[in-house]
């Protein structure tokens, strides 16, 4: 998962222009089939220049530029739609400055690559847990995740979301397990129904206060017991919490996702030089051949990129993972 940070103030432009997410829960794409077939009747063009805006915590789509006021409650946006200067186009009421100027933008209806996994399933304030859990919201919420997921291709969606499931301060520890176990299993079906594969993510102590460990995610895997929710490993939470890479062994047959990154600022495998051999063999003995995924907090998405998948793969030939 993405470690909640703060807002660091002013930045540069090159990591302006170089910062990036897609977060599951502002997919709002329901239409993609048709705006694919249209795209691809469209002239190609040598336009290529994308600012892609990273809003952590930011508004999901359905509220912006998608607001679907025809269609049924649970699909559409709360707020009201205004007209812009393009005809046909409408946004969010609150967005009436981006309506003066909508003949100078784009909005981005379909993506010519497969986005196979995302993460941080649910927002901060949706809560699995603690002593006012809206099971109502989280269903419709699910609902819309594993749908949508399916329409853009995803296969995989990994459950960190460490905030909101933040054990709160004097709230019994079982009775979190049990509500989250709940939460889980209400979402395992749907997951499958899509034909997605659920991954619990345990985060280090920086994150959260619940699953931080491989052990603990497991055993919310194995108390669940469906065939779509699976266990993921993540070098830089067990490095934290000391997790030797032996654990990766003990869970061989429920470990259906890996993330990869250096300690230091969480950085792409190469900046410090950081050593995952240890966690590769032990992947390599257990005969992984699921997803290893890349997940630093970027910096430059021009060159880091292929750093970490040099740094990776020259790792993986020095323990024979070839």
């Amino acid at each position: 998962m993405l470690p909640s940070v703060r807002c660091p103030g002013p930045m540069t432009r090159r990591h302006f222009l170089g910062a990036g997410a897609f977060g599951i829960g502002a997919l709002g794409m329901p239409d993609l089939f048709r705006m694919r077939a249209a795209a691809s009747e469209s002239t190609p063009t040598d336009d290529t220049a994308v600012i892609l805006l990273w809003l952590p915590g930011g508004a999901p789509h359905m509220e912006m530029y998608d607001l679907k006021p025809d269609a049924p409650a649970e699909f559409r946006g709360e707020f009201k739609p205004i007209a812009t200067t393009v005809p046909g186009i409408q946004i969010s009421e609150h967005m009436p400055r981006q309506a003066r100027m909508m003949d100078k933008l784009a909005i981005v209806r379909s993506l010519n690559k497969p986005v196979l996994a995302a993460n941080r399933l649910l927002p901060a304030d949706l809560k699995p847990i603690g002593p006012a859990v809206d099971e109502a919201r989280l269903q419709r919420w699910g609902e819309n995740v594993f749908r949508r997921a399916e329409e853009v291709g995803v296969k995989t969606i990994v459950w960190g979301s460490g905030v909101a499931r933040r054990i709160p301060k004097g709230f019994p520890k079982e009775q979190a397990r049990e509500q989250f176990l709940k939460a889980v299993a209400s979402y395992a079906p749907l997951a499958q129904r899509h034909g997605v594969t659920i991954v619990i993510e345990p985060v280090a102590r920086t994150d959260s206060n619940f699953i931080m460990s491989l052990a603990d995610g497991a055993d919310i895997v194995h108390t669940v017991g469906h065939p779509s929710v699976r266990l993921l490993g993540d070098n830089f939470h067990m490095m934290i919490e000391d997790e030797p890479p032996s654990e990766i062994e003990r869970f061989a047959d429920i470990l259906e996702h890996f993330h990869i990154s250096e300690i230091k600022r969480r950085a792409i495998p190469g900046t410090y030089g950081d050593d995952f051999r240890p966690y590769l063999a032990a992947l390599k003995k257990i005969g992984y051949d699921k997803a290893l995924v890349l997940e630093p907090e970027w910096t430059n998405i021009q060159t880091e990129p292929a750093l970490g998948l040099k740094t990776l793969r020259q790792q993986m030939a020095d323990v024979g993972w070839n």
